[in-house]
């Protein structure tokens, strides 16, 4: 990647993906969107991942890591949101626990 490419991935305020122009497409069979829900604002953000899910075919899988001193998150509220904002396409819903070590590394079990 160059120096343009560096320079919108620093100043974003949305997420970015960057695929070099040499990349080999492979079929995607599962995107992950983890996210701690804060930002996903209504069903308008979420609409160009719907996109890419759609184009691709993939299940999606959304995992919520969820601070553990932040207030629980409301999980059937959540999945009805995301439930609706994804009826027509593959996907999956996962809450998980979100810990910060002695060493301020935050890591998560996940199965």
């Amino acid at each position: 990647m160059g120096s343009n490419a560096a320079a919108i991935v620093k100043h974003a305020i949305v997420p970015v993906l960057l695929v070099p122009n040499d990349y080999d497409v492979v079929t995607m069979k599962r995107i992950l969107f983890a996210t701690d829900l804060k930002h996903v604002k209504g069903l308008e953000s979420l609409k160009p991942l719907r996109q890419i899910v759609k184009k691709t075919g993939a299940i999606l899988e959304i995992l919520h890591l969820e601070d553990t001193d932040d207030v629980p998150v409301d999980e059937e509220r959540e999945s009805l949101l995301l439930d609706t904002a994804f009826s027509d396409l593959p996907h999956n819903f996962t809450v998980r626990p979100l810990i910060q070590t002695e060493d301020d590394i935050w890591i998560s079990q996940l199965k």
